[in-house]
């Protein structure tokens, strides 16, 4: 892992020598333009191998919590569970009957309708 955190911070150092090379009036120009297609390339693949390296330990550190991620959903799924156990034991026990509205209500409705009616 430390190899690949190395490798990170060469590809700034490749870019810089790319640019050097770049900006300097040399008469072998091709010699320049290889040696830079080369840096690039060793950038491109050190920046991959980091990309790759990065991944791999988030996939690890994921790895790792999944365990301790389903212990946590498998003991949250019992607690619900028994508690719906309890309510289910509950329900039997409450009475199960509607309300009826007050008698007061009815008359109040009828003497509206009425007066709807009426006009």
């Amino acid at each position: 892992m430390q190899s690949r955190n190395r490798m990170v911070w060469l590809v700034p150092l490749f870019m810089l020598a790319a640019g050097e090379l770049l900006a300097g009036a040399s008469p072998v120009a091709e010699q320049q333009e290889e040696r830079i297609g080369e840096a690039l390339h060793r950038a491109r693949n050190a920046l991959q191998e980091a990309a790759e390296a990065l991944s791999e330990a988030g996939r690890l550190t994921v790895d790792q919590q999944l365990p301790k991620l389903k212990a946590q959903t498998d003991q949250a799924l019992r607690s619900t569970q028994k508690m719906l156990k309890q309510w289910e034991n509950q329900l039997p026990k409450e009475p199960s009957f509607i309300p009826l509205p007050p008698p007061e209500r009815e008359e109040e409705e009828e003497e509206a309708a009425q007066q709807a009616h009426r006009i």
